[in-house]
């Protein structure tokens, strides 16, 4: 930083406010030191700027696996949003339990992210409450949590919608495939479930688990 301060003409002090994007510092003073700075190849540490504003400039995020059509469609989504706002994108994948344990024990994304979103993810009430020891904004996405910021599917009213129009076209055997395990997206195949059944419940269709 002293370099560019150096070939702008400027202090220290004037290009970190220049590099942070303050709005106290000059159009013309900006284009000096953002001109100084591409000639030197000159790149801000984010590491460094986070010792003295306590911000990494960083969301991350936690998914159980990136193979899922979902994960890796919002992950493009958010990490477009993010580079808008000059941020950067940090994942990290939990395929399995030593590294899920791994993760809640020691909790990686503390001073290493301003923000951590959780996609799709069974967390138990200790792993939740794990998170909010965090000290920082925590959004559950595609899951809700009780008490929690959360943006999800109403999974409920989505089955009890579709199983509603297959018995409008005169169905009545109607099978479930619901989703098994501890890898993630369970819970919305549980709520989806109980939308089925309430459908079968409204239209007098006794629920026949051979189905499911």
């Amino acid at each position: 930083m002293a370099d560019v301060a150096e070939r702008a003409g400027v202090s220290v002090s004037t290009v970190s406010r220049t590099l942070r994007g303050l709005t106290t510092v000059s159009p013309d003073v900006r284009a000096r030191v953002e001109q100084a700075a591409r000639e030197l190849d000159f790149a801000a540490s984010r590491h460094a700027a986070s010792l003295v504003t306590g911000r990494t400039g960083s969301v991350a995020v936690l998914v159980p696996t990136l193979s899922s059509w979902f994960v890796g469609a919002a992950l493009s989504g958010l990490g477009l949003v993010l580079r808008a706002a000059g941020m950067d994108l940090t994942v990290y994948v939990i395929p399995g339990m030593a590294e899920r344990r791994a993760f809640f024990e020691h909790l990686p994304a503390r001073r290493n992210a301003d923000a951590l979103l959780v996609f799709s993810f069974d967390l138990t009430e200790e792993e939740a409450g794990r998170l909010d020891k965090l000290g920082m904004p925590v959004v559950y996405v595609s899951q809700h949590v009780d008490g929690r910021p959360s943006v999800y599917v109403d999974d409920v009213a989505g089955a009890l919608r579709g199983t509603r129009h297959l018995i409008n076209l005169g169905h009545r055997r109607i099978a479930y495939v619901q989703t098994v395990g501890t890898g993630g997206f369970s819970f919305s195949s549980q709520e989806r479930l109980v939308g089925y059944r309430q459908a079968l419940t409204e239209a007098g269709i006794p629920p026949d688990e051979d189905l499911v």
